[in-house]
């Protein structure tokens, strides 16, 4: 023998709607009103910015030539702001925030490095990871790309901040960014939930 219950509303005792239906199959959960139900959304913010210009020598903080990458963007969520180098999150969360930093040059240089640094209060950084690339050692153009990445819990938008390093070992080479319509230099950054 099978049971069959039909309902349109299942409520809890003080009446609120825990899961309604519209008839066709499909449910809604009410997840406020349900207690030790893990709920997400999935990803609810992402972006990219790029150096838009080189530096030569790089920089212990890349403090300009930022802009918001914009072309055939698949940005979600208002993005980041940036101001001097110091990149703000438009809301809190636990985000992914990666780095790659090109280096270009004809110099001695063997390596670089690419770093994240990160505050908590608005005011002191600490560098929070680092990446390194082999840069060679020739007379003909160089090109090396250092890769590094951390996860950064956004607990308070207005202290919670992230900046961008790229240096090589050295002279000679640049961090290297251009105007055009591809990415080289660049940070990402992903919302992946709640904090």
């Amino acid at each position: 023998m099978t049971g069959i219950l039909k309902v349109d509303q299942w409520k809890d005792s003080g009446d609120n709607a825990l899961i309604t239906s519209d008839g066709s199959g499909a449910l809604t959960f009410n997840a406020s009103s349900i207690t030790g139900v893990a709920t997400t959304n999935g990803i609810t913010g992402t972006d990219i910015w790029k150096l838009t210009a080189s530096i030569s020598g790089g920089a212990t903080t890349i403090t300009s030539n930022w802009a918001q990458w914009n072309t055939d963007t698949a940005r979600i969520g208002s993005g980041m702001t940036e101001s001097s180098g110091t990149f703000t999150f438009p809301e809190t969360g636990i985000w992914f925030v990666q780095f790659n930093a090109e280096f270009r040059g004809t110099g001695g240089s063997r390596y670089a490095e690419a770093k994240i640094a990160v505050t908590t209060n608005n005011s002191t950084y600490n560098d929070r990871a680092y990446a390194y690339t082999s840069c060679g050692n020739f007379t003909n153009q160089s090109i090396g790309t250092a890769v590094v990445s951390t996860i950064i819990d956004v607990t308070d938008t207005s202290n919670v901040k992230v900046r961008f390093g790229g240096q090589p070992s050295a002279s000679g080479y640049e961090l290297y960014g251009s105007s055009s319509a591809f990415i080289q230099t660049n940070a990402k950054f992903i919302r992946l939930g709640d904090t």
